[in-house]
Order: C-alpha cells, then sequence, then structure tokens
C-alpha cells in the first residue's frame, strides 16, 4: 500500500472566515490607534462639553456648547439667606411672588402682615419652618438684607409664639446660628433645656439645628442676624454651652456689639459690595468675642486656660499667614510647646493646624479677589501675599474650596 507523500492537505478559507478575519484586525488597529466609539466628557468649564470623535490623532479637538448646570438652591425662609422664591404680602394682603436672586449681595426687602395668618405666610417663605401662634388683631412687619450668605433682619410685630419643634426639623435644612437683639419689649428665648428673658439691650444666640422657643408677651421691635455656621469661628460644642442664654448688651463685649448691631440694622441699605461683607465679618468677630468673654465666665480653671491658650494660637497664626513656611512645627516652637500638644488643642475644636491656616489664608484670598482696591494686583501676587506661592496649587485648592476658580471669582465679583 502506498503512501501519500507531501505536506498534509489543508481546507481553503471561505470568503465569509476571511471577510470577519478583516474586520477583527480592523477592530483591533482602530483600538489602538484611538478611533473607539465616540465617548464624551465634561470639561472643566460649566456648559462646554468636550467629545471625543472617530478621528486620527492627533486631530483637533472638538467643542460644543452644552447647557450649564442649573443652579437650584434649596428653599431659604424669613431670618436665613434667600433661595429660592420669596413672598411679599401687599398692603392689601395678597401674596406675590418673585424669584429671589442668586448674587451674593441683594437690597433691602419688606414684607407686613395685618392677620397672624398673613404672618404665618411671610415666616413660612423666610424662615426655617416655624409654628407661630398669635391672636386677633396680630400686626407685623420685617426688613432684611442678604450679604455674604447672612441675612440681617429687622422685625416689629405684637405679641405672638413661636416654636420650632422636632418635627418641622429636616437633616437637609441649611446649618444656622441666629443672634437676636431686643430693641424693645420683652422676650422669651428656650434650646437645649435652657430659658431667659431678655429686655431691651440684651442679647442671645440659638441654633436653628435644634428646637427652640420664642414668646413674645406684648409688641416686639428686635433685630435677627442668621448666618452660616461654618462661618463662626467658634465650635459647636461650645455653641451649645450658651444657647438661650442672655448676654448682657450694657456691660463688657455685649456694651460694644449691641449699638453696633443696632445702627446695622438702621444702615440696611448701606450694606453694600465689598464694605458690607467687611461690616459683616466685623460684627461677626465681635459676636466672636462675646461669646469666649461669656464662656470664660462660666467654665472652670482648666476650660479657661484652654480657650485662652487657642485664640492665643489662632491670633499667631492669623498675624503670620504671609508666611509661606508657617506650619504646625514653627507655630508650636513659637509657643514653647510640642507639635503633639498644638495639634491635641485644635483636635478639641475638631480642627487641624494646616487645615485651619489653609482655610484662613484662603478666606483672605477671595476677600481679596473681591476688593476692587485691590483689582491692580494678580491673581498669583494676592496668592503669595497671603502665603500660596505656587498659582497652580492655589488655583486647584481654591476651587475645591469655593467650587469656583480664582478669576471667576474675580469676574464674577469685579466684572472683568
Amino acid at each position: 500500500m502506498s503512501v501519500p507523500s507531501g505536506p498534509p492537505a489543508t481546507s481553503t478559507p471561505s470568503r465569509a472566515s476571511r471577510a470577519n478575519r478583516r474586520r477583527r484586525d480592523h477592530v483591533r488597529t482602530s483600538s489602538r490607534r484611538g478611533l473607539a466609539p465616540p465617548t464624551e466628557s465634561i470639561a472643566p468649564v460649566y456648559g462646554i462639553r468636550r467629545c471625543r470623535t472617530n478621528r486620527t490623532p492627533p486631530g483637533p479637538r472638538c467643542w460644543r456648547w452644552s447647557p450649564a448646570p442649573s443652579y437650584a438652591p434649596p428653599r431659604v425662609l424669613i431670618g436665613e439667606p434667600a433661595q429660592d422664591r420669596v413672598g411679599t404680602l401687599s398692603s392689601c394682603g395678597e401674596n406675590t411672588m418673585a424669584r429671589a436672586s442668586t448674587t451674593e449681595y441683594t437690597g433691602v426687602e419688606t414684607a407686613t402682615a395685618r392677620s397672624i395668618g398673613e404672618w404665618r405666610e411671610v415666616a413660612g417663605s423666610r424662615f426655617v419652618p416655624l409654628h407661630v401662634i398669635g391672636g386677633p388683631g396680630f400686626t407685623g412687619s420685617i426688613r432684611w438684607r442678604i450679604v455674604e450668605g447672612t441675612c440681617l433682619s429687622e422685625i416689629a410685630a405684637s405679641a405672638h409664639r413661636v416654636l420650632r419643634t422636632p418635627a418641622l426639623i429636616s437633616p437637609d435644612d441649611p446649618r444656622h446660628y441666629k443672634l437676636t437683639l431686643q430693641v424693645e419689649g420683652t422676650a422669651l428665648v428656650a434650646q437645649d433645656g435652657r430659658q431667659s428673658v431678655l429686655r431691651p439691650g440684651d442679647l442671645a444666640i440659638y441654633d436653628t439645628s435644634r428646637p427652640y422657643t420664642l414668646e413674645f408677651s406684648g409688641d416686639v421691635h428686635c433685630l435677627v442676624m442668621a448666618f452660616p455656621q461654618d462661618a463662626f469661628d467658634v465650635p459647636e460644642s461650645l455653641i451649645r454651652r450658651i444657647t438661650a442664654v442672655r448676654l448682657p448688651g450694657d456691660s463688657g463685649v455685649g456694651g460694644l456689639i449691641s449699638p453696633f448691631m443696632r445702627h446695622l440694622s438702621e444702615n440696611l441699605d448701606t450694606l453694600d459690595g465689598v464694605a458690607g461683607m467687611r461690616i459683616l465679618h466685623s460684627s461677626l468677630d465681635l459676636l466672636t468675642a462675646l461669646v469666649y468673654a461669656q464662656l470664660s465666665e462660666d467654665q472652670d480653671h482648666w476650660g479657661q486656660t484652654r480657650q485662652v491658650e487657642m485664640r492665643r494660637l489662632k491670633l499667631y497664626i492669623d498675624a503670620h499667614l504671609h508666611e509661606p513656611d508657617l506650619n504646625a512645627v514653627e507655630v508650636a516652637k513659637a509657643h514653647y510647646m510640642s507639635v503633639r500638644q498644638l495639634q491635641y488643642l485644635f483636635r478639641g475644636e475638631n480642627l487641624t493646624v494646616s487645615g485651619y491656616i489653609r482655610s484662613r489664608r484662603l478666606e483672605h484670598c477671595r476677600m481679596a479677589l473681591s476688593d476692587p482696591a485691590q483689582s491692580s494686583l494678580s491673581i498669583l501676587e494676592i496668592a503669595q501675599r497671603w502665603g500660596f506661592p505656587d498659582a497652580s496649587h492655589f488655583s486647584k485648592v481654591f476651587r475645591a474650596t469655593y467650587g469656583i476658580t480664582p478669576r471667576e471669582l474675580r469676574m464674577a465679583r469685579l466684572g472683568d
């Protein structure tokens, strides 16, 4: 039997097999060359969407316009920064609605009510949700202005009662403190198991994130300042110790802040632009001093020593923010303590040394970028003035903190 010689016979690929192989080779080649199906990625600037199309690299980038994400902040209520819709009661009692401005500064606005029902409408559109109780013949009026997320309100009303109950509190509500100054009449404020009677000139602080009660037994005239908790340089654990505590306005630091607040209420129309922002920061600084003065009267010796030490450390940091090398080691060395002890003191206020230094530098830079008097300075010069030697790093941490670049902030505030 003969054996066939030569290589074994092989089958010839079909036309369909060859076509499938060509398609697979084309996909592999396209993938290596960056010719994948079109994908999209959002560019850093709002409103611009970058798309990669099937092109041979390194072709030009393709840009097309996409609507910027709409800004829809949560609803704000009386004594809180306006964030959604504002209801104004006209002289005939009609409730007219208007879209609130999303800018940082707004003009002075007013609202009046001729019944407790109308006052509930006013309170329901400007305060955090409140339960308001009043009798027949009630009248009330309010004028307010918003500056840098803080709302200053002047209220004149008949006798009534205001309740912030647990059922009305939502985790989504804005977290604010309120400072009230009694101008005329008397008021009872209660929170955290404490209650105090306020007379003309007295002040009190309360927290909108927890239940509280306000009771006005007769005609009342008061000023309320509502401000974000993160804008106040006092730990929440310390604020809890003095909520609903009468802060006398006729002595000590209270003797300074009480007339200052009265002047604010009388001149709401002058709180414009950077000047208004600076006045607001001054009022918060005065309030900080008042809070620490009150705490020092109620704390034991260790507590007083600790708070005094923290205040001294923060003042030192503020005075040396312009030094790029400012850090925990330098601060500890200047105060003859170890870095561990320094960090322990800051942990008591849920802070870190580096985080506090960075936040204070960024706040000064934000104010400088909004100041027309410093418009001749470049962004880098402002950053270096407050301890940021590298422009790229400054821009990165600024955007991470405020959600906007330094250049975008300056253009929004100064318009150039």
